[in-house]
């Protein structure tokens, strides 16, 4: 007999004539292998937990009927084993299988799913047509949201590692617990195996999957659980790099010429500007690691009119905001910036309330001068690499960059410098905000709570009022 302690848990609503024929196989199961069978009966009106208790080793009552996801997850408080297999009370999956599993287990897999499609066995007419479509829609979803190649989302039948189960934290009663089980194992990184099972007709009552009703369950928690779960972030992730990989080209073949367009008629100004945003794309890319910051900069390096500024000689209306003295939108600016980075990073309080007075100082003192545009830029850069500096190494060294190039054009006027210095700078900082509000690194709240949204807004109008500036003013 095997000695490692496995639990079976087995969710059960009104299957007082199908449970004790999975029950009875398990009994004979436990004659090679160290099972305790754990029956949760989910609020159920029929004899269920008065047959269960023949041959069941616990029998968990639900006063009220919460899904069969809840009825796993209070299978699990009870539980004790290494291992923990899910199987449904209805005999369609067959206990037979149970070994299958546990190979996979043994061999380090740390989630295994039962298929019925990929190499399984389906009794003819056990699954109709209409379900057949809705499992491969939702695998599919599935698939995409969780990179983990699945061809059987809605089989009740998996194994779990106790380690993978306390990590993935399980909260959903519905049946959309059985695509939260992916997205999560995805999120997590764990090692994820299928194995072919066998699938029977049922023999007493009907199933009580609806697939209209279950399919929308089930895709809400694939967004929500792909949304709010801390792992990988969403800009990081799965969905994240087939986004990229699908804008990229559209990117260099579309968004690049279009901004260029803007400001010149000329088809070679337009490949010129064209290309040299392209170069900045590869190359920010390629230092940074960050698309993000790649798809920022070369934009704005394609909105600044690089050959028009190159004759005026007017740095000033690279950052336009109306008016000949923009001084009194400089203070504004470096208060909302102030108040945002303290909204953004609370945990540095004190480094952005002092550099918020230093930037003022100097960002007047500027002004004064008739550079103040050129001071705040290098106070938002230097204060941006602080705050980051840790949190998003790689990225922030295009803050550093930035900085110096802003010194410099400070100091000479260069106009190429002050465009480079504007464009990876900016770059920089929203790649960092961006990473910041998308990952779980500091705040646990879900992407789509009121505090995330507002923080999203105010980086949108931070970037597109940089934008704006480049693009409105071109002559």
């Amino acid at each position: 007999m095997n000695k490692e302690l496995i639990s079976i848990i087995i969710p059960a609503y009104n299957e007082e004539r199908n449970i004790n024929k999975v029950l009875l196989k398990l009994k004979k199961l436990k004659k090679i292998l160290n099972l305790e069978v754990i029956v949760v009966d989910d609020g159920s009106s029929d004899q269920t937990v008065k047959v269960a208790k023949q041959n069941a080793d616990i029998v968990v009552r639900l006063k009220k009927n919460k899904g069969k996801g809840g009825a796993f997850i209070a299978g699990i408080q009870k539980s004790k084993g290494k291992y923990v297999i899910q199987i449904d009370a209805d005999d369609q999956f067959q206990v037979k299988d149970i070994p299958k599993f546990l190979d996979k287990l043994n061999e380090g897999y740390q989630v295994v799913l039962g298929t019925r499609f990929d190499k399984g066995n389906i009794e003819k007419g056990s699954v109709s047509i209409v379900n057949l479509f809705g499992n491969w829609l939702m695998s599919q979803t599935t698939i995409f949201f969780s990179g983990i190649h699945i061809t059987d989302i809605m089989a009740g039948f998996k194994g779990f590692t106790r380690d993978s189960l306390k990590k993935m934290q399980l909260s959903t009663n519905h049946f959309g617990y059985e695509a939260e089980v992916i997205v999560k194992a995805g999120k997590l990184n764990l090692r994820v195996a299928e194995v072919p099972i066998t699938y029977k007709k049922r023999l007493f009552g009907t199933s009580s999957v609806h697939a209209l009703k279950d399919g929308i369950k089930v895709i809400s928690t694939i967004a929500k659980m792909y949304f709010t779960f801390p792992g990988q972030s969403p800009g990081q992730g799965i969905v994240g790099k087939r986004i990229i990989m699908i804008l990229t080209p559209l990117w260099f073949t579309i968004v690049l010429p279009l901004f260029s367009i803007i400001h010149y008629k000329d088809i070679s100004l337009i490949l010129a500007q064209t290309t040299i945003s392209i170069a900045v794309f590869i190359a920010i890319g390629y230092y940074a690691k960050s698309k993000i910051a790649a798809y920022i900069s070369s934009a704005l390096v394609a909105s600044a009119p690089l050959y028009v500024y190159s004759l005026t000689g007017n740095y000033s209306d690279i950052f336009y905001f109306g008016g000949n003295n923009p001084g009194y939108l400089i203070i504004i600016l470096l208060f909302l910036t102030s108040i945002y980075f303290y909204f953004l990073s609370k945990s540095q309080w004190k480094i952005i309330i002092y550099s918020s007075i230093v930037g003022f100082l100097f960002t007047s003192l500027g002004i004064f001068f008739g550079k103040g545009i050129e001071v705040y830029l290098i106070y938002l850069l230097a204060l941006c690499y602080i705050i980051y500096r840790k949190s998003e190494p790689q990225v922030s060294h295009l803050l550093a960059i930035s900085f110096v190039l802003a010194v410099g054009n400070s100091m000479s006027q260069n106009l190429i410098l002050g465009i480079f210095a504007i464009a990876i700078g900016m770059g920089g900082i929203v790649a960092n905000v961006f990473l910041e509000i998308v990952s779980f690194k500091s705040d646990k709240s879900p992407l789509f709570s009121l505090f995330r949204i507002i923080k999203v807004i105010i980086l949108l109008i931070f970037t597109l009022s940089i934008f704006m500036s480049i693009i409105w003013k071109t002559y």
